[in-house]
């Protein structure tokens, strides 16, 4: 039977029923494989808690399963879901987001993790899944972790590439409903990432260590596209910019504003920024 189907999945980021922002690091992996011809699979631990079956469904056409996960209470999920994974599948269980960034060799002493992507993860998964696809040796993809001879093997991690050169994040993977949130001034709030990184150096924060003090915007024309959808789609009132540092760039922040705007997407918006 071949081997088509990837899973990717993201663990609950809190305990019980409370649901977090969008799932927007499996929405930026699955813009990099859509056009392999996979079947790739989204779960969502908010939202999907019993993934079981889906595992059992396509256990015999797994080619790969991805982990995303940040330190913390997504751990949690995050290892016994490849547990999961391991009953039934012998092919590779990959780990990328902060936590096995920050931490890889940490990631690779665990049984039920082959692999961890270390950094900006969207051309190493490309990679990866490529050489998979083809039965070639993945073990000198940029940015990636594996275990040679029961030692953790980091390889360097590639230059960073500008986030509005990968393929559109199409939010109809998802339903966009099921993460919409109720604020102290709007009645349907949803988060949204305009730009990552940034370039202080804060010595509390990880941001300037993964992203080597650079920030990158998305093109407005891309995030007033992105916002009139998500507006349709789940009737927001309200977004969140979860930036890691929304007021980098006066001419950006005044560029983005001034779109808001003009568009007539009536929308009110928050987020957070650097006390300087």
């Amino acid at each position: 039977m071949e081997r088509n189907t990837v899973i990717l999945f993201y663990p609950a980021p809190w305990e019980g029923d409370q649901r977090g922002r969008i799932p927007h690091a499996l929405l930026y992996l699955e813009r990099m494989i859509r056009d392999l011809s996979l079947n790739v699979i989204l779960i969502d631990e908010q939202v999907q808690k019993d993934y079981l079956p889906v595992l059992e469904a396509h256990k015999d056409t797994l080619l790969l399963v991805g982990v995303s996960a940040m330190t913390g209470y997504q751990l949690i999920g995050a290892s016994a879901f490849s547990r999961r994974v391991k009953q039934v599948f012998e092919g590779p269980v990959v780990w990328g987001g902060w936590h096995p960034t920050l931490l890889p060799e940490q990631v690779l002493q665990e049984s039920f993790v082959d692999l961890v992507v270390v950094g900006q993860g969207e051309k190493p998964f490309r990679e990866l899944v490529q050489k998979l696809m083809m039965k070639g040796d993945y073990s000198r993809i940029a940015g990636l972790g594996h275990k040679k001879n029961g030692a953790a093997v980091i390889n360097p991690v590639a230059q960073f590439t500008d986030i509005n050169q990968f393929p559109k994040v199409d939010y109809d993977r998802i339903d966009l409903n099921h993460y919409v949130f109720k604020s102290a001034y709007a009645e349907r709030c949803i988060g949204y990432f305009s730009s990552h990184g940034c370039p202080y150096h804060c010595a509390f924060c990880c941001v300037a260590e993964v992203y080597g003090r650079k920030w990158y915007h998305k093109d407005v024309a891309t995030i007033i596209e992105d916002l009139r959808h998500i507006k349709k789609t789940a009737h927001i009132d309200s977004v969140t910019f979860d930036d890691d540092n929304f007021f980098i760039d006066r001419k950006f922040t005044l560029e983005l504003c001034e779109a808001i705007v003009a568009s007539n997407l009536n929308i009110t918006w928050d987020t957070s920024a650097h006390a300087g």
